[in-house]
C-alpha cells in the first residue's frame, strides 16, 4: 500500500532536501571533485561554459539578494533594540527614584527591582542574538565573496579560451567585472 503524502508534509520533505544539498556543488559527475575552476576545462563547448557561468552567476545573485535580506531584517532589528534600549533606561531610571526613596511601599520597591532584572536580561539576551546574527551575516558574506571569486575565475578561464567574449558575460555584466574580461 502507497503512503499518503499530505501537501504540507511534501513541502517539508522538500525543503529538507534542499537543506541538505544546500552545501554540495551540483556538477556534472565527472566534476565533483573539481573546482568550478578547473570544472571550465572539461566542459565541451562554448555553450556548455556558457550554461556553467550563468549557473554560478545565479548563485551569486541568489546570495547577493539574501545578504541584502539579512541586512534589511538587521536594520530592523537594530531599530527595535534601540527602541527597548530606550524602555530600558526608563525602567532603570524609575528603579533608581523608588530606590531612593526609602518612603516608598516595600511591594513596589520588590516589583521594580524585578522589572530591572527582567529587563537587564532581556537586554542581555538580545546582545547575544545580535553577537550571533553578525557572525551568521559574515559567514554569508564571506561565501558571497568566495561564489563572486568563482565566477570571475571561471569567466576569466572561458574568456582565455576564445577569441572574443562570448555572449553569455552580458547576461552576468551585474555579476562579473567585464572591464578585465575584455
Amino acid at each position: 500500500m502507497g503512503r499518503i503524502v499530505f501537501p504540507k508534509e511534501r513541502v517539508r520533505m522538500h525543503r529538507l532536501l534542499l537543506a541538505c544539498l544546500g552545501g554540495i556543488p551540483l556538477f556534472l559527475p565527472t566534476m565533483s571533485h573539481a573546482g568550478p575552476a578547473t570544472a571550465v576545462e572539461t566542459l565541451p563547448d562554448e555553450a556548455a561554459e556558457c550554461r556553467h557561468l550563468l549557473t554560478l552567476c545565479e548563485a551569486v545573485r541568489t546570495r547577493r539578494q539574501a545578504i541584502q535580506e539579512r541586512e534589511t531584517k538587521a536594520e530592523r532589528k537594530s531599530q527595535q533594540q534601540s527602541k527597548k534600549e530606550h524602555q530600558a533606561e526608563k525602567v532603570l531610571t524609575q528603579w533608581e527614584k523608588a530606590s531612593r526613596n526609602s518612603h516608598a511601599a516595600p511591594d513596589k520597591a520588590v516589583l521594580r527591582a524585578e522589572k530591572y532584572q527582567q529587563v537587564t536580561e532581556e537586554e542581555s539576551h538580545a546582545v547575544h542574538q545580535q553577537v550571533h546574527a553578525e557572525s551568521v551575516h559574515d559567514e554569508k558574506v564571506q561565501e558571497y565573496e568566495e561564489r563572486l571569486r568563482a565566477a570571475n575565475k571561471v569567466a576569466a578561464k572561458i574568456r582565455a579560451k576564445h577569441a572574443t567574449m562570448p555572449a553569455c558575460f552580458e547576461r552576468c555584466g551585474d555579476v562579473l567585472n567585464l572591464e578585465e574580461l575584455r
